[in-house]
């Protein structure tokens, strides 16, 4: 079991510096645009322009249609 523990503690890690990449891209290129208000994960200019978060799944509710 320590063994499996490892492994998702290893996949949590990665997870974490992959999106920390891509807020660190996004500022670079200056299109960082906000966080997500669910999930506090960076959203670009393209991004908050979707109907869900592209980190959660949550509807973004100023693109959603009623």
């Amino acid at each position: 079991m320590s063994q499996a523990k490892r492994m998702m503690e290893e996949q949590e890690q990665k997870r974490r510096n992959q999106l920390e990449g891509y807020r660190k891209k996004l500022r670079i290129e200056n299109k960082y645009e906000m966080d997500c208000p669910y999930c506090c994960e960076a959203l670009s200019v393209d991004d908050v322009k979707k109907e869900q978060c592209i980190h959660c799944g949550h509807d973004l509710l100023w693109n959603v249609g009623e």
